[in-house]
C-alpha cells in the first residue's frame, strides 16, 4: 500500500527506517529544481545524502552509481532513465509528468533502483533491465519489491497508428481500454506484465492506480498543461544506521 503524506506518497512495502522513498506531489514543488529535492531531504533530516539525478532521454539505459572519492552533494548521470546502486547515503531521483516512475528495492541485499518509463521505456521493457542490473549487483529477483508512482492512466492516454501496433505486438490486447473505436494505453498494466515476466512476485508489487492527467490538483501533467509548469519527483535511498 502507498500511504499519503502532506507533499508526497510513500510505500509501506519498505517499513525499514533505513529506506527513504516516495513520490512527490505539486505541494512538494517542481522536481526540476534541485532546491525542491534539497528541501525535501532537510524536512526528513537526511540532508547529508548525495542526490543522483539521471539526465533522462526516454531510453532503456540503466546506470550503476558508485560513489567516487570526491563526494558531492549532487551528481548528474548522462543519458539514462534508470539508476541502480548499493551505496548508502545516496538518494536516487527521477522526474515525471505522465510517465511511470518505479522504485525497486532488495532490502536483504541492500540494492536499490529507480526508473522512468514513458511509452518508449515501457515498450523496451525497461523494468526487466533494471531487475537484471540489480541482480548483477547482488540482488535476488524473488526478494525485489517494486512500487509504482503516479502516471497517466488509460482514461486519458489514447494511442494510434504505428505506436499502437508496436504495443499490440509486444504486449497483446490486454493493456488497452477500447472506447468508441479508440485505443487507450494502460502503462501500469504493460509495466506490470514486464515485472511478472522478469520474475517479480505479485505480492512484491505495490500498485496504486492514479492518473496524473485527471488529478491535476495534485500532480504535474504534460497532457493537461502546455507549456509544462513542473514535474513530479520520485526518490529512493538507503540511510546509514
Amino acid at each position: 500500500m502507498i500511504t499519503k503524506q502532506s507533499s508526497y506518497f510513500s510505500s509501506s512495502l519498505f517499513p525499514s527506517d533505513t529506506i527513504v522513498s516516495g513520490f512527490g506531489t505539486k505541494a512538494l514543488g517542481d522536481a526540476r529544481d534541485l532546491e525542491t529535492i534539497q528541501n525535501l531531504l532537510s524536512s526528513v533530516h537526511k540532508s547529508e545524502m548525495t542526490i543522483v539525478i539521471p539526465k533522462q532521454t526516454h531510453s532503456t539505459n540503466v546506470a550503476v552509481y558508485v560513489k567516487d572519492t570526491n563526494e558531492k552533494s549532487s551528481v548528474i548521470i548522462p543519458d539514462c532513465d534508470a539508476v541502480v546502486t548499493r551505496e548508502k547515503q545516496v538518494l536516487l531521483t527521477c522526474i515525471t509528468a505522465d510517465c511511470v516512475p518505479m522504485i525497486f528495492v532488495d532490502q536483504q541485499a541492500g540494492v536499490i533502483g529507480l526508473s522512468h518509463q514513458g511509452w518508449k521505456g515501457t515498450l523496451g521493457r525497461l523494468p526487466a533491465k533494471v531487475i537484471q542490473t540489480m541482480c548483477g549487483q547482488g540482488a535476488r529477483v524473488e526478494n525485489i519489491q517494486v512500487t509504482y508512482g503516479p502516471a497517466i492512466n488509460d482514461c486519458c492516454y489514447e494511442i494510434f497508428g504505428e505506436r499502437l501496433e508496436l504495443f499490440k505486438q509486444e504486449f497483446g490486447d490486454e493493456i488497452f481500454r477500447i472506447a468508441e473505436g479508440k485505443h487507450f494505453l494502460n502503462l501500469y498494466r504493460a509495466n506490470y506484465q514486464s515485472l511478472l515476466k522478469a520474475g517479480i512476485l505479485p505480492q512484491n508489487i505495490d500498485l496504486r492506480i492514479f492518473c496524473t492527467a485527471c488529478d491535476e490538483k495534485r500532480f504535474y501533467s504534460y497532457t493537461t498543461t502546455n507549456p509544462l509548469d513542473g514535474e513530479n519527483l520520485t526518490f529512493i535511498g538507503i540511510n546509514n544506521v
